[in-house]
């Protein structure tokens, strides 16, 4: 809550969770044909969302919020070295965009990172070494670091266009780190 809640990012107003238990039962097949019944009892945790004076079940979230408090449950609770997330401004606002990739440069600190995106926002939060570009040719997939790949009359334009003119953003955006 301290994240998604109104004292975080303010996707939602408070959080809660219900515990179900459900039952079934198990059937094991013993020599001879006996039949043994075995009941299994498991939890299940349900969160709630309280946005405005609505509580909503996940299902009843929109898109982008609820892709936007996955994308953050992962990266609090995801306990790998390295997590890949693909195109996270899907079906997200701009102004919740930034605050989604501040978050992710945060976590970066504790497990590599890896972002695939189409967006122009995206690129102007990120720094240029940090990006790579991904491509194919006739020996199969190639990933270059722009900022390695560049030559070098290239790589100085792009340092005067980010420290005169724009942002990477906008020189992706008309042809410029192709």
């Amino acid at each position: 809550i301290n994240i998604v809640g109104p004292n975080g990012i303010g996707l939602v107003d408070d959080l809660s969770f219900t515990e179900l238990t459900a039952s079934s039962i198990q059937y094991t097949i013993k020599s001879g044909g006996e039949v043994q019944p075995r009941k299994l009892e498991k939890i299940i945790v349900v969160p709630q969302f309280v946005i405005g004076r609505n509580k909503l079940s996940p299902s009843q979230l929109s898109e982008g919020t609820f892709k936007t408090i996955t994308l953050l449950f992962y990266l609090m609770t995801d306990k790998s070295n390295v997590l890949l997330i693909e195109e996270p401004e899907v079906c997200v606002h701009h102004g919740l965009l930034s605050s989604i990739v501040e978050l992710i440069k945060v976590y970066s600190k504790q497990k590599q990172i890896i972002v695939s995106t189409h967006s122009d926002f995206i690129l102007d939060h990120i720094e240029p070494r940090h990006v790579y570009t991904v491509g194919r040719n006739e020996k199969g997939t190639v990933v270059d670091q722009i900022t390695k790949s560049l030559p070098r009359s290239e790589l100085r334009a792009l340092r005067h266009y980010l420290e005169e003119d724009g942002n990477l953003g906008e020189y992706w955006r008309h042809g410029g780190l192709e």
